[in-house]
């Protein structure tokens, strides 16, 4: 994919979705669920999850992929992700 088809697809509203926590630090996973649902419902043209600020920096590689594998199971098979969580590969993670 070229910058200028990416740009082309990068376009509207996005809300960078927070990651939900429990008490003991472990992720929110059902609290993540609710909140995705919530912001599907507002109509935001993309959802930006787990970005560079906040949270990112702190969370283990193996965080990150459970965090992207929970937000994309709320997803429909034709919604375009991509999850920065290496090392560890997670099977559609690419633009396409």
């Amino acid at each position: 994919m070229t910058a200028s088809e990416s740009k082309a697809r990068l376009k509207g509203l996005f809300n960078i979705t927070v990651t939900p926590f429990m008490p003991d630090g472990g992720i929110d996973f059902h609290g993540l669920a609710e909140s995705i649902e919530r912001l599907l419902a507002m109509d935001f043209d993309g959802l930006l999850i787990g970005g560079t600020y906040g949270e990112f920096a702190t969370m283990s590689a193996e965080e990150r992929a459970a965090r992207c594998s929970a937000t994309w199971s709320r997803l429909s098979a034709v919604a375009r992700r991509h999850c920065f969580a290496a090392p560890i590969p997670i099977p559609g993670s690419r633009l396409s």
